[in-house]
């Protein structure tokens, strides 16, 4: 636990100031990076570290299409990803049996998942100059607040098991309780953007999309977890003491980045 808590704030010591001060093309570099460590580390899980073949195309693709997307359009990934799934399961189709079919399609899948998640992240911080800069801060408000609240909720009050196959701690008090502080927190953050901007936020849409982050938020923790499982691994990595790897601090807000880049088409959340 000693460990756990030192690497969290020294983590958070460079991570929160980053995210506040960093110009949106470094921050697009800087998650173009996390995403490529994502990749290796669900390399590592997967089985995929020593086959090249499979590992270097997403690799490499995941960061470039992160970089290519902030200084070009958002659309330009999607042809990419395409390509570089066509060209793995050519691979795997060549190479015969040295490769499951199942393992090759978990690696892909979620390899383009965690992409997409630390791309809408980027694109997210583009979407407007003045909104998106504070818009992209969301996945990792409801993200952290969702598991801070949801683990204190569940240590005092957590009765029934949640998803006991997949991660028994968790419990549906738990979960219940991160819904409601992530909703009641995301209203407070429309707050202060109110008061730290000439903007006018729609805090209903705060509201809303706090308890729905908070929702996804839990279901993007379990999925990943339910990949750790199937290969028997406990954790994604070693960089960060105590927490483990990228993926396993990054799994919710990955999920939430995404579903928060779908609603920033869809609704408005400044007048």
């Amino acid at each position: 636990m000693k460990t756990r808590i030192i690497t969290g704030v020294i983590a958070a010591a460079i991570f929160v100031p980053l995210l506040f001060l960093a110009p949106a093309n470094v921050l697009a570099w800087i998650f173009a990076a996390i995403s490529f460590l994502g990749i290796w580390e669900l390399s590592g899980c997967c089985g995929f570290r020593k086959q090249l073949q499979y590992l270097l195309p997403m690799a490499i693709a995941s960061p470039a299409v992160i970089v290519l997307s902030f200084y070009g359009k958002n659309a330009d990934a999607y042809p990419i990803l395409a390509c570089v799934t066509l060209f793995l399961f050519a691979v795997a189709v060549i190479g015969g049996e040295k490769a499951e079919i199942g393992d090759v399609s978990v690696f892909i899948l979620f390899s383009i998942y965690v992409t997409l998640g630390f791309l809408s992240i980027v694109s997210i911080r583009k979407l407007h100059v003045d909104d998106g800069a504070w818009l992209f801060l969301l996945p990792f408000v409801s993200a952290w607040v969702t598991d801070t609240f949801a683990y204190f909720t569940g240590y005092f009050f957590g009765k029934h098991k949640l998803c006991p196959t997949v991660s028994p701690k968790k419990t549906v008090e738990g979960a219940l309780g991160g819904i409601f502080f992530c909703g009641g927190l995301t209203l407070v953050f429309g707050v202060i953007v109110a008061a730290c901007t000439d903007t006018s936020p729609r805090y209903f849409s705060f509201l809303a999309i706090g308890l729905v982050l908070s929702v996804v938020s839990q279901i993007g923790d379990l999925i990943l977890s339910m990949v750790k499982r199937r290969y028997g691994v406990k954790d994604y990595g070693k960089l960060l003491p105590g927490h483990g790897g990228i993926l396993d601090r990054f799994d919710s807000v990955i999920a939430t980045a995404i579903v928060l880049n779908i609603a920033c088409n869809l609704i408005s959340f400044f007048k």
